[in-house]
């Protein structure tokens, strides 16, 4: 993905580094309308172990402080945050 994002004059603005144990990558960019996007891969995980998701989830109040920079429309963001899922993160963060 790194590659593919270089040869299309993609910026990467952090990483690919890895931030948590024992191998999980993170790069960030910006797509062309200027949203934040990160992409996170657990190097030495399999298909059927997506612990990178629950290790990038942000604690509720954290995700509600992300959306509300994006939108002050309040049924929306509860609606947004009704879809997160229900288990606790791996790692607890509050930003990104």
């Amino acid at each position: 993905m790194e590659q593919r994002l270089k040869e299309n004059g993609v910026e990467i603005v952090f990483g690919p580094k890895a931030i948590v144990t024992p191998n999980i990558h993170s790069m960030y960019f910006y797509d062309p309308n200027g949203i934040r996007l990160e992409i996170s891969a657990d190097m030495d995980g399999n298909d059927d172990d997506l612990a990178v998701v629950r290790s990038f989830t942000l604690s509720r109040e954290a995700m509600r402080r992300e959306l509300e920079t994006i939108s002050d429309d309040a049924a929306w963001i509860e609606g947004m945050l009704d879809c997160m899922p229900e288990e606790e993160p791996l790692y607890k963060r509050d930003k990104f």
